[in-house]
């Protein structure tokens, strides 16, 4: 694991990330943890751009730092725009299913893992539905089931016109014929094996099999990734030739699957007249949100959870005082006004906390020029590493590497301290 955050403001960008990872593999020891890695690179100095990466060490079993010299190698740089220098840097790693810097096998074990994946998520999907509608057959919980994931690979949420609605997915590439040759030699199998595992024996009709396979196959060509997907977080950061302000973009890749390169845009901003500065963190987070924002999601979670069994046992208890257990309709109003009134009030204490970290931190970051900026990045990153040490959690560990961009040029560094 990592930790990693990003700081920006309207002239300069500083990256800061530990230097501990964990490689996975399919042979045992699954997992080795290493420490002393970087992971931090500068794309280009001549169009200031750089980039950290998180979760995975390797791409299809090459060195990151490997795959990043390789690129500066063939003219990486000088585009007009970051998102320019995103695309050329994604096209050139498409490329790479040609090359010997990667594993061969032709990405059939990434395929496979994405299959049974994604038929993980489908048994989820069937497993909730069932529990929410207990009168449905077996037979049309799996319809429904089947029914949400293939909603889910063709379609995502997105804001339009100030309104949420649901639209159609990014296509990252096509079957070609190298694709199709892997998905029909090894599908069938990987669905019928699956199935057998995640069901125990139920019965699963050839129409869901059929749409389940269907869904697979368009989920590899879109956007959409199962919930439980391994992929290198990458995060590209920086400015392009014609551009005066910095922007980043983050990308889960996945791996290619012969001559598919299966990624999806997680997230990007620009710095701009509205948003002067950008405060991001990556991977495990927890201790920088919890600065941010005073608590992370998963403590605001749990609170609300707790709050929730608590609230459900104090109605309960004022019901029976009050001897009014028949009226059920009120009393499930009361449960969901207090419940509700219970979310807003952490979320609320959250938003007032970052208000003030606003009013604060963020002004330095705002005021910052690219030296103190990246000072002010590896102060940050202090505090997870901290945290970490005195825990005795040595997925994130020292030392770590701050790399400063501004449309001067870039520079990378290795401080012992913040």
């Amino acid at each position: 694991m990592t930790v990693e955050v990003l700081l920006m403001n309207r002239t300069a960008v500083a990256m800061a990330a530990d230097s501990a990872v964990t490689i996975t593999s399919d042979q045992p020891p699954y997992q080795i943890s290493q420490t002393g890695v970087v992971k931090t690179f500068v794309l280009s100095g001549r169009t200031p751009s750089g980039m950290m990466i998180f979760a995975s060490a390797e791409f299809c079993g090459c060195p990151w730092s490997t795959v990043v010299d390789h690129m500066r190698g063939q003219g990486l740089g000088g585009e007009a725009t970051l998102a320019d220098t995103v695309a050329g840097f994604m096209s050139r790693l498409n490329g790479l299913c040609n090359s010997d810097l990667v594993e061969a096998g032709d990405g059939v074990m990434t395929f496979r893992i994405f299959a049974v994946q994604a038929i993980a998520d489908f048994r989820r999907a069937a497993d909730q539905i069932g529990e929410a509608h207990p009168s449905l057959r077996p037979d049309e919980v799996l319809t429904e089931a089947v029914g949400q994931l293939e909603h889910e690979v063709g379609t995502e949420a997105a804001w339009v016109d100030g309104e949420l609605s649901y639209v159609q997915r990014e296509r990252i590439g096509t079957e070609t014929p190298r694709l199709k040759a892997i998905i029909d030699d090894n599908l069938d199998n990987i669905v019928g094996l699956a199935l057998d595992a995640f069901f125990e024996g139920q019965v699963i009709g050839p129409d869901v099999r059929l749409r389940l396979a269907a869904a697979v196959r368009t989920g590899l060509i879109t956007s959409w990734m199962p919930s439980g997907a391994r992929y290198t977080g990458v995060v590209i950061a920086g400015f392009g030739a014609d551009e005066v302000s910095p922007a980043y973009i983050e990308l889960h890749v996945m791996g290619l699957i012969g001559d598919l390169l299966k990624y999806r845009i997680a997230d990007a901003e620009r710095v701009g007249r509205d948003n002067p500065v950008v405060v991001r963190s990556f991977a495990q987070n927890g201790a920088v949100d919890r600065f941010l924002y005073g608590a992370d999601e998963e403590f605001t979670g749990e609170a609300f959870r707790r709050v929730a069994i608590l609230t459900m046992s104090e109605i309960e208890r004022l019901k029976t005082a009050a001897g009014k257990t028949g009226d059920a309709e009120f009393w499930g109003q009361v449960d969901q006004a207090v419940m509700q009134s219970a979310l807003l009030g952490l979320y609320s204490t959250r938003l007032s906390w970052r208000e003030a970290i606003e009013a604060s931190f963020d002004q330095k970051v705002r005021t910052a020029s690219v030296g103190p900026l990246g000072d002010l990045a590896g102060q940050l990153l202090s505090l997870p590493l901290t945290e970490s040490e005195m825990m005795g959690n040595m997925t994130v560990a020292r030392p770590f590497s701050i790399l400063r961009l501004s449309k001067a040029g870039a520079v990378l560094s290795h401080p012992t301290e913040p």
